[in-house]
């Protein structure tokens, strides 16, 4: 039997959002879940609503981005899910299958996080986790750097001078925590899976397996921005 619910809280995001005229946005929260047989879903997405006309145009774009990904996670899952119990319950009734498999559904967990909302930049990262069978599952970053005033998205080298990849890495490992030693490489800027931008650190996200087993989990190292000078290049 399917399940739906859905409901909607309106956040004021009085301290991470700049109110100063004209940039002036609240972040809207939605949870969504849906359960079958086959699938589970938990999703808790944001978006941005403006006070004004020009808030609501400056930040549209990003708001497309957020739902298009998301709705791209749910949709996928979905039809993963049908897809496989599909053939697996054919195959079975057909005697193609000797062992049944344990029982188990698909799953997505997904949650955006918004860091930094202001006129020059929005920084949020959705985290999601699904499930297919097997082992574990499986854990990504999706990070959306994106400057209102300009109406466009950011990329690393927006960031970051480059050029200074050395320094980079230098300071990523000196800000890096790798308690019991548990993860085998030091993180560089080759190999970070997401990047974002707090009112006073820089976030660089590894992915599971990028610095060391599993187990060790998906690390994160932050760096104040005040020792980023001359690499950090918005202002």
């Amino acid at each position: 039997m399917k399940n739906k619910h859905l409901f909607i809280t309106l956040i004021l995001a009085s301290t991470i959002v700049s109110c100063s005229s004209p940039f002036d946005v609240t972040i809207l929260s939605e949870h969504h879940t849906d359960n079958t047989d086959n699938y589970q879903i938990n999703l808790s997405s944001i978006s941005f609503e403006g006070a004004n006309k020009k808030s609501n145009e400056m930040i549209t774009p990003l708001n497309r981005q957020l739902k298009a990904l998301n709705d791209s996670l749910m949709s996928t899952t979905i039809a993963d899910a049908d897809s496989f119990f599909t053939s697996y319950r054919s195959d079975l009734e057909a005697g193609k299958i000797k062992y049944p498999h344990p029982a188990f559904r698909y799953e997505l967990y997904s949650n955006d996080t918004a860091f930094i909302v202001s006129e020059q930049i929005v920084s949020t990262l959705t985290t999601t986790y699904t499930f297919a069978g097997g082992a574990h599952g499986n854990t990504e970053f999706y990070a959306l750097n994106y400057s209102p005033q300009e109406k466009r998205f950011l990329s690393t080298a927006d960031l970051l001078d480059l050029s200074q990849q050395m320094r980079i890495d230098s300071l990523l490992q000196v800000n890096f925590t790798n308690p019991d030693n548990c993860f085998s490489s030091d993180p560089t800027l080759a190999d970070v899976t997401a990047i974002n931008v707090t009112p006073t650190h820089l976030r660089f996200t590894y992915a599971h397996y990028t610095l060391g087993a599993y187990y060790c989990g998906a690390p994160v190292v932050e760096i104040p921005i005040e020792n980023m000078k001359g690499i950090y290049l918005l202002k």
